[in-house]
């Protein structure tokens, strides 16, 4: 449970700082599947979070949590 808030936190960190990369980038810089990426991001979503993806800057933005 610690783990999955531990890696919850940091994938919040990384779009509140708009790291620039694809998805699987960012698993990997992470260390989790992309398929697991993708879940922290549906969980963000559900705790509110507004997390948009810009083609141009090939990164994710957070607009509130």
């Amino acid at each position: 449970m610690i783990q999955k808030y531990n890696q919850l936190t940091k994938v919040h960190q990384l779009i509140k700082k708009q790291f620039k990369g694809t998805p699987d980038e960012i698993a990997n810089r992470l260390g989790i599947s992309k398929s697991s990426l993708y879940n922290y991001f549906d969980e963000l979503k559900q705790l509110g979070a507004e997390i948009k993806y810009c083609r141009t800057l090939n990164s994710r933005s957070l607009k509130s949590i």
